[in-house]
Protein backbone atom coordinates (compact mmCIF):
# COMPACT_ATOMS: atom_id res chain seq x y z
CA UNK A 1 0.00 0.00 0.00
CA UNK A 2 1.26 3.58 -0.61
CA UNK A 3 2.47 5.30 2.41
CA UNK A 4 0.53 7.93 2.34
CA UNK A 5 -2.22 6.01 1.95
CA UNK A 6 -1.18 3.70 5.16
CA UNK A 7 -0.85 6.80 7.25
CA UNK A 8 -3.92 7.85 6.58
CA UNK A 9 -5.84 4.60 7.32
CA UNK A 10 -4.09 4.20 10.49
CA UNK A 11 -5.09 8.02 11.34
CA UNK A 12 -8.69 6.55 10.28
CA UNK A 13 -8.70 4.03 12.00
CA UNK A 14 -7.05 5.09 15.22
CA UNK A 15 -10.53 7.51 15.04
CA UNK A 16 -12.57 5.30 14.42
CA UNK A 17 -12.10 3.23 17.52
CA UNK A 18 -11.69 6.48 19.55
CA UNK A 19 -14.75 7.07 18.64
CA UNK A 20 -16.02 3.82 19.39
CA UNK A 21 -14.84 3.70 22.79
CA UNK A 22 -16.02 7.40 23.81
CA UNK A 23 -19.42 6.55 22.21
CA UNK A 24 -19.72 3.38 24.31
CA UNK A 25 -19.99 5.06 27.53
CA UNK A 26 -22.67 6.98 26.44
CA UNK A 27 -25.21 5.04 24.57
CA UNK A 28 -25.89 1.65 25.35
CA UNK A 29 -24.43 -1.05 23.26
CA UNK A 30 -26.90 -1.53 20.44
CA UNK A 31 -25.89 1.97 19.30
CA UNK A 32 -22.35 1.15 20.01
CA UNK A 33 -22.73 -1.90 17.51
CA UNK A 34 -24.30 -0.10 15.36
CA UNK A 35 -22.07 3.11 15.29
CA UNK A 36 -19.30 0.08 15.44
CA UNK A 37 -20.62 -1.08 12.38
CA UNK A 38 -21.00 2.23 10.14
CA UNK A 39 -17.09 3.01 11.10
CA UNK A 40 -16.27 -0.14 9.47
CA UNK A 41 -18.12 0.17 6.97
CA UNK A 42 -16.55 3.34 6.22
CA UNK A 43 -13.02 1.69 6.55
CA UNK A 44 -13.76 -0.41 3.92
CA UNK A 45 -15.18 2.64 1.76
CA UNK A 46 -11.58 4.30 2.69
CA UNK A 47 -9.66 1.31 1.91
CA UNK A 48 -11.45 0.57 -1.51
CA UNK A 49 -11.35 4.35 -2.50
CA UNK A 50 -7.41 3.89 -1.84
CA UNK A 51 -7.12 0.61 -3.07
CA UNK A 52 -9.08 2.40 -6.69
CA UNK A 53 -7.01 5.21 -6.55
CA UNK A 54 -3.95 3.53 -6.57
CA UNK A 55 -4.75 1.12 -9.30
CA UNK A 56 -5.31 4.20 -11.33
CA UNK A 57 -2.19 5.81 -10.66
CA UNK A 58 -0.45 2.64 -10.93
CA UNK A 59 -2.66 0.45 -12.43
CA UNK A 60 0.00 -1.24 -14.97
CA UNK A 61 2.64 -1.45 -12.07
CA UNK A 62 0.33 -3.60 -10.20
CA UNK A 63 -0.54 -5.23 -13.19
CA UNK A 64 2.74 -6.72 -13.49
CA UNK A 65 2.95 -7.12 -9.52
CA UNK A 66 -0.26 -9.60 -9.79
CA UNK A 67 1.13 -11.16 -12.79
CA UNK A 68 4.59 -11.80 -11.11
CA UNK A 69 3.12 -12.95 -8.18
CA UNK A 70 0.68 -15.29 -9.89
CA UNK A 71 3.95 -16.55 -12.21
CA UNK A 72 5.70 -17.40 -8.34
CA UNK A 73 2.48 -19.14 -7.22
CA UNK A 74 3.00 -21.21 -10.34
CA UNK A 75 6.16 -21.33 -9.81
CA UNK A 76 5.85 -22.73 -6.32
CA UNK A 77 3.77 -25.40 -7.29
CA UNK A 78 5.66 -26.84 -10.14
CA UNK A 79 8.40 -26.63 -7.24
CA UNK A 80 6.10 -28.78 -4.99
CA UNK A 81 5.03 -30.99 -7.57
CA UNK A 82 8.92 -31.81 -9.12
CA UNK A 83 9.91 -32.52 -4.96
CA UNK A 84 6.71 -35.13 -4.91
CA UNK A 85 8.63 -36.96 -8.52
CA UNK A 86 11.53 -36.74 -6.85
CA UNK A 87 10.45 -38.44 -4.14
CA UNK A 88 8.51 -41.18 -6.38
CA UNK A 89 11.98 -41.63 -8.45
CA UNK A 90 13.87 -41.86 -5.15
CA UNK A 91 11.76 -44.61 -4.03
CA UNK A 92 11.53 -46.25 -7.67
CA UNK A 93 15.23 -46.37 -7.37
CA UNK A 94 15.07 -48.22 -4.13
CA UNK A 95 12.65 -50.63 -5.70
CA UNK A 96 15.06 -50.96 -8.54
CA UNK A 97 17.94 -51.39 -6.44
CA UNK A 98 16.02 -54.27 -3.75
CA UNK A 99 14.92 -56.15 -6.41
CA UNK A 100 18.25 -56.47 -8.60
CA UNK A 101 19.59 -57.27 -5.24
CA UNK A 102 16.71 -60.11 -4.66
CA UNK A 103 17.50 -61.13 -8.48
CA UNK A 104 21.48 -61.96 -7.80
CA UNK A 105 20.59 -63.62 -4.33
CA UNK A 106 18.44 -65.47 -6.81
CA UNK A 107 20.72 -66.16 -9.21
CA UNK A 108 23.34 -67.01 -6.91
CA UNK A 109 21.12 -70.01 -5.11
CA UNK A 110 20.29 -71.28 -8.68
CA UNK A 111 23.98 -71.41 -9.34
CA UNK A 112 24.66 -72.95 -6.55
CA UNK A 113 21.62 -75.46 -7.13
CA UNK A 114 23.36 -76.25 -10.31
CA UNK A 115 26.65 -76.79 -9.29
CA UNK A 116 25.34 -79.47 -6.48
CA UNK A 117 23.35 -80.55 -8.78
CA UNK A 118 26.75 -80.71 -11.62
CA UNK A 119 28.57 -82.50 -8.76
CA UNK A 120 26.04 -85.63 -8.59
CA UNK A 121 23.62 -85.33 -6.02
CA UNK A 122 20.73 -87.36 -6.52
CA UNK A 123 17.33 -85.51 -7.42
CA UNK A 124 14.89 -85.25 -5.06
Amino acid sequence: MHPVAAKWGYLVGVVALGTVTVVAEVVSATEVAAVGISMLSALVAFKTMTLQALRRAHGDRLDRLEASTVAASAMDRVGVRLDRVLVRLDRLEAAQSLAEARHLAVAERLAALERHLDDGAPDR
